[in-house]
């Protein structure tokens, strides 16, 4: 099965370059739900409990919960980690960024004749962090196997055609040549290596640092309405907007190269810079039984990005210097609908207990040419449809009162979007845990929260249809820490 992925993704980075593929439909289709301290703190398990901003991006009926207005905003720093073992090395790295994960406004309008069915109006306008793509990793292992010219010399051999942002750069650097005698390509790593079963130490060392911006934000507009304090609905017309920016470093060197052949190392250089923006539509409802039980349900619809654009840009380097020209793609994207169920039960006034079930259909993303119809994303929507699956996400929250101050904490669990069969040794199924805690007053309130992420995946150094050792992908371990802190005004 590695075999074949890895001939699949060889035949779609050479023919395509930088063009887009299904991880980058797995990232944006992704999120993990943020905003207010006190909503990451209780896990983000907040359907079904309401009265919290962030819930305008989860269930809309968390609006009709508010009885008075407020205005709040959210400071995050966000302090992601990466291990990587390639080739039993292993490296790891780490990076701190600053943002601003919530700002909002909720307009609360009660309706003060006792005979009315509804008690009360909202409206909320702000947005709030749906993902963070802030990141920097490092690989490092020595191969000797194959090097990250093979799979570009083989897509020519096979007739994969040129790429200037691939191996039309290796050919302008002599790394890529062809034998007119023998009629086919060859390269730096084939020639240096002619009879390597029977050389000891061939090989390469190869590395990759990799660091990466952006964030996935989304501004909301909401209305909701409070049915005679047992029925709360809610609606959200939502606007994402995201900012990918990845750049990357790949070098290869030759440490124990023999005096008798002639390697050449080289460096190259990648850059990407995604932008979009998007709607969707959220609509959700809360019933509240008894007073101690709140039942909640909500859905998204799928988010169409009309938007999209890619520039992206690649060097490479020898002994001397080549650069591709600025590249610029215009596309679409649509991500898959979400459907939500949610339980809350209170305590008293002494807090909560929450549950959340989401799902979601990743193999429903869609890539669509900009300005009419386009076969170019075939094979890559064909990809999606056979590498993801349906998709289950779990939260769990609580909080509990003590005079004015609350504790919370809270657990979530993601499914792996990728199918059996297409699961090396990671999966990247998600696990997270969060704590909290927060003051509040009749008119005030300061909330802090501390969350956790991880999960583990396999990543491609580069493209391989040689994919025939488990070593040859990267064993990633991702695990990212926030800290959050949220100030809010009740009126």
């Amino acid at each position: 099965m590695k075999r074949v992925l890895g001939t699949i993704l060889l035949s779609l980075v050479i023919i395509s370059g930088f063009s887009q593929n299904e991880t980058d439909a797995l990232r944006y289709s992704q999120v993990s739900y943020g905003g207010t301290s006190r909503f990451i703190g209780a896990g983000s398990a907040f359907g079904a409990v309401g009265a919290d901003f962030s819930t305008l991006s989860q269930n809309p009926a968390g609006i009709g919960l508010f009885r008075k207005s407020e205005v709040s905003i959210s400071f995050q720093f966000f302090t992601p980690k990466t291990e990587s073992e390639y080739y039993k090395t292993s490296r790891d790295d780490n990076k701190l960024s600053f943002n601003c994960s919530n700002a909002g406004i909720i307009g609360v309008q009660n309706i003060e004749n006792s005979n009315s069915v509804v008690k009360a109006v909202q409206f909320g306008f702000g947005f709030n962090k749906l993902a963070n793509y802030n990141s920097r990793s490092y690989v490092k292992g020595f191969n000797n196997l194959t090097s990250m010219l093979s799979p570009y010399t083989l897509g020519l051999n096979q007739g994969a055609g040129w790429n200037e942002f691939t191996s039309g750069l290796f050919w302008d650097t002599y790394l890529i040549n062809y034998d007119s005698a023998a009629a086919e390509y060859y390269n730096a790593f084939d020639d240096a290596y002619p009879n390597r079963g029977s050389i000891n130490d061939f090989g390469v060392t190869q590395s990759r640092e990799t660091e990466t911006w952006g964030a996935l934000n989304e501004m909301v507009l909401s209305g909701g309405l409070n049915i005679s304090n047992k029925l709360f609905i809610g609606a959200t017309l939502g606007f994402p907007f995201l900012r990918y920016e990845e750049e990357s470093s790949y070098r290869e060197t030759d440490d124990n190269v023999l005096q008798d052949y002639n390697y050449v190392p080289f460096k190259m250089g990648t850059y990407l810079l995604t932008k979009g923006t998007g709607v969707n539509f959220k609509i959700g409802a809360i019933a509240q039984p008894t007073e101690f039980l709140r039942i909640g349900a909500a859905l998204h619809t799928p988010t169409s990005y009309f938007n999209m654009t890619d520039e992206f840009s690649s060097t490479v380097t020898t002994t001397e210097y080549k650069s591709s020209a600025n590249g610029l793609s215009e596309y679409r994207l649509t991500t898959p609908l979400r459907v939500q169920g949610n339980i809350a039960v209170l305590i008293n006034k002494m807090g909560f207990l929450s549950f959340d079930y989401e799902w979601i259909d990743y193999s429903k993303s869609k890539f669509r040419a900009d300005g009419g119809m386009d076969d170019s994303f075939d094979q890559t929507n064909e990809n999606i449809r056979e590498y993801y699956q349906s998709a289950h996400n779990f939260r769990i929250g609580t909080e509990w009162n003590y005079d004015q101050f609350n504790f919370r904490g809270g657990i979530n669990y993601s499914t792996s979007p990728y199918k059996k069969e297409f699961v090396v040794k990671n999966d990247e199924s998600i696990f997270g845990y969060s704590l909290g805690i927060g003051y509040r007053i009749s008119s005030f309130f300061i909330d802090f929260a501390f969350a956790h992420m991880s999960k583990n995946a396999d990543v491609w150094l580069y493209p391989s249809s040689y994919a025939s050792a488990t070593d040859e992908l990267v064993d990633t371990k991702i695990r990212n820490n926030s800290y959050t802190v949220s100030f809010g005004f009740k009126y």
